[in-house]
């Protein structure tokens, strides 16, 4: 079975005020995304968590969200998500019975009984465990308990709730802070994620033949290569322009063989950083379509230098963002 593991997608995002579905970036990655599923015709998508960037979403957020849910189910390719903690669990799986129907399956909120989605191919079934963002308190509730204090013995708590079959092929979607043997995953600039209290020894999940997380925008495994951030798709800080991005791809063999490969995504504008005086500023050679982060090195700076800047920038067909 072949898998498509994405994450952190905030659609109607911005950047420095500007917003990435008005700029094209993420309508763009978009487009690029089902040419590739296309291309290599996954079994199933999973998205783990941060489908929007707010739990109110703008109308263009929902909209573009609309049209890229109904591309995929008219290509008959079953969808398996869950809540991210910018989401509102309510809102995103408003309609769920109704999605169902259509291969969009969606869990939005945490429950007792973790919803579990099951596919068949050659070799057998594969279980889908889909765990929203979680808060110790929530499990609390639903466990009809109140000793659960941290992230990771809630976590704990609801796993050894469910019935999970370990002679079958077990994924867990779960979007939180994950570490590996108390080391915490490589960060950018603009995640709202903090460790301490909030986070989660991977070994939690050593059931599962596949852990596909969301929450940190870095593309990479946490300790084991079958326990993976998928990373956003996009570079929402220019902290992370330098990060792994692109397309997570899982496949699922027989019992224990499962590989992982990244696929590359072309994006609209690329982010880059620049530095120098205002007259090596001014002679920058840049690609085109770049966001632009510039850094004067200069103690005295001219009148107006930002704006003068701006239409250097403007006129190789860049933006100058910061």
């Amino acid at each position: 079975m072949k898998l498509f593991h994405l994450a952190d997608l905030h659609f109607g995002k911005y950047i420095h005020g500007y917003s990435m579905i008005e700029m094209g970036d993420q309508p763009f990655w978009i487009q690029q995304f089902l040419k590739k599923t296309d291309e290599l015709g996954p079994d199933a998508i999973l998205i783990a968590g941060d489908v929007y960037d707010r739990a109110v979403p703008s109308k263009e957020a929902v909209n573009l969200f609309n049209d890229f849910l109904t591309e995929l189910a008219m290509r008959k390719i079953p969808v398996i998500m869950i809540a991210g903690n910018h989401d509102s669990g309510t809102r995103l799986a408003f309609g769920d019975k109704l999605f169902c129907k259509q291969g969009v399956y969606i869990a939005g909120e945490i429950q007792k009984n973790v919803q579990c989605v099951s596919l068949q191919d050659e070799y057998g079934k594969v279980n889908f465990w889909l765990v929203p963002y979680l808060f110790p308190a929530a499990v609390n509730e639903i466990l009809n308990r109140n000793d659960l204090k941290d992230y990771d013995t809630a976590m704990r708590a609801l796993l050894e709730e469910q019935s999970i079959h370990k002679e079958e092929r077990n994924v867990i979607l779960s979007h939180q802070f994950v570490t590996a043997s108390g080391e915490k995953p490589v960060m950018g600039g603009s995640e709202t994620a903090v460790g301490g209290i909030g986070q989660i020894d991977g070994d939690v999940f050593s059931e599962f033949d596949y852990v596909a997380l969301g929450h940190i925008h870095n593309a990479q495994k946490m300790g084991k290569e079958t326990v993976r951030y998928a990373g956003s798709p996009l570079s929402y800080h220019f902290s992370e322009r330098n990060q792994n991005k692109g397309l997570t791809v899982v496949e699922l063999k027989e019992k224990g063989q499962v590989s992982v490969y990244i696929e590359e995504i072309p994006v609209l504008h690329e982010m880059i950083e620049v530095s120098g005086t205002m007259e090596e500023l001014l002679q920058t050679d840049i690609k085109e379509k770049s966001y632009v982060r510039a850094v004067i090195k200069q103690e005295m700076l001219p009148p107006q230098a930002v704006e003068t800047l701006r239409n250097y920038f403007t006129s190789k067909h860049s933006i100058l963002m910061e």
